[in-house]
């Protein structure tokens, strides 16, 4: 990949693809963005970036740049949307592990484009999808969805089946919404992070910028990284909740509901906070759309856990995002009826073992635990008659949150049967069980 400094930047109109044409070509590799199709080297002019935030896609990996048209500036706004000028051309790429956590099989499968209208403010989403020799992409007149097959060594049998989906225009516009500023990803609280060089990126891009760019851009807004656990919990799930729903859960925008999940938003002015779902209640009890330390009422969680009609997102995802999940239930479950107004969270003050979730579950479910100080942990699965299935974690661990997935084999690597499991953390001071369920 071609990493340039900006200090050098020359921006070339001849490959600004929606210059002059209403749409662009029906090949990728006509529309001047790599040089190499098949070693992916882009065009000097395709400016990278990253954002603190990302939005869940299924855990494909993404690489993003910016280009614009010859002479041209960005309008930099601290705290409102940036002003891109005409023909601006924004490119993520999306990248699949054939092999989970394998990297060396990573393979390219789709290119977006966003470009800005040149007589309006609008934008308009295009989907470039890759043949599978990674030789080149075409242009899609609509949606379309693509199975691969994923090779997971902890799968019980050794793969699984992910539905990829390639969205059609309007569905970039769902999310790509006025009231969010078209751009997601291009605004100062994502890009204000700093690089592995120990620049911030925000000064990197000030070439871009029109008028003053000698700025302390590191006084400015930031959303935090929610995989950093040096943030909160609060934090990080806010963040979270920000990048992948706020586009359109805010005033404005074209959410469904009236609630309001932008980051700065303050907790008690959401409209989330006991108050009761209208768009379905997920076979709660007591369905709220957050309910103060109650996840499993809590509509919004819930609705992360579910691949049916009431999953959010609600669009071009098929897996759910155990992590994200977790981050936001850790987060819920912190949240007490006489804090929540001041948007605290009351962190654990004992070790202690939590729901594991999803619950029921089909093949995998995913178990957390807070340890008050470091000691020795046994964590372990039984059957409902007490009978040992797997020993999970027989170690020392340090203080704190700790997560673990079981995968639904017993001791000796074969699929349980379905039915009612326990799961039981002992510690030096400490012995707690949970119940779950397995269907298959």
């Amino acid at each position: 990949m071609h990493i340039l400094s900006l200090s050098t930047l020359v921006l070339a109109s001849t490959l600004s693809v929606m210059a002059q044409q209403d749409r662009p070509p029906d090949l990728l590799s006509e529309a001047g963005i790599f040089v190499d199709m098949c070693s992916q080297v882009l065009a000097d002019d395709l400016v990278p970036y990253s954002v603190n935030s990302p939005l869940w896609s299924d855990g494909t990996v993404k690489t993003r740049f910016i280009r614009l048209p010859a002479g041209t500036e960005v309008e930099f706004l601290e705290r409102d949307h940036w002003v891109f000028p005409g023909g601006t051309l924004l490119v993520k790429n999306f990248y699949l592990d054939l092999v989970v956590g394998d990297p060396t099989t990573r393979h390219i499968v789709e290119t977006r484009f966003l470009v800005k209208r040149q007589t309006d403010e609008t934008w308009d989403g295009y989907s470039y999808q890759w043949n599978e020799a990674g030789t080149d992409a075409v242009l899609l007149a609509d949606s379309s969805s693509v199975m691969y097959v994923i090779e997971d060594p902890q799968d019980e049998v050794g793969f699984f089946l992910q539905t990829y989906y390639f969205p059609s225009a309007d569905n970039c516009r769902s999310c790509h919404t006025r009231g969010a500023g078209f751009v997601l990803g291009l605004h100062t609280d994502q890009m204000n992070r700093i690089e592995a060089g120990g620049q911030n990126q925000l000064a990197r891009f000030a070439p871009l910028f029109a008028g003053d760019t000698d700025l302390d851009y590191s006084s400015m807004p930031r959303l935090p990284d929610p995989a950093d656990l040096e943030e909160s919990v609060r934090d990080r799930a806010r963040s979270y909740l920000h990048a992948n729903c706020a586009q359109c859960h805010r005033p404005g925008s074209i959410g469904r509901t009236s609630i309001d999940l932008r980051y700065d938003t303050p907790l008690a002015q959401t409209q989330t906070v006991d108050v009761f779902p209208t768009l379905g209640d997920m076979g709660a009890s007591n369905p709220r759309i957050v309910a103060p330390g109650d996840p499993d009422n809590s509509t919004l969680y819930l609705r992360m856990l579910t691949l049916g009609a009431f999953r959010m997102p609600a669009l071009a995802t098929s897996i759910v995002d155990v992590q994200g999940a977790g981050l936001v239930r850790r987060w819920i479950l912190g949240l007490a009826p006489p804090t929540v107004v001041a948007d605290n969270l009351t962190e654990p003050t004992s070790s202690t073992l939590e729901p594991n979730f999803p619950n029921p579950f089909n093949s995998s479910t995913n178990l957390s635990y807070h340890l008050q100080q470091s000691g020795t942990v046994h964590l372990a699965i039984y059957s409902s008659v007490g009978r040992l299935v797997r020993t999970l974690v027989e170690d020392r661990m340090p203080a704190g949150w700790h997560h673990v997935q079981w995968d639904g084999l017993n001791a000796q690597g074969l699929p349980a049967a379905s039915g009612l499991y326990i799961s039981r953390l002992e510690t030096e001071s400490l012995r707690q069980v949970r119940k779950m369920v397995m269907i298959k």
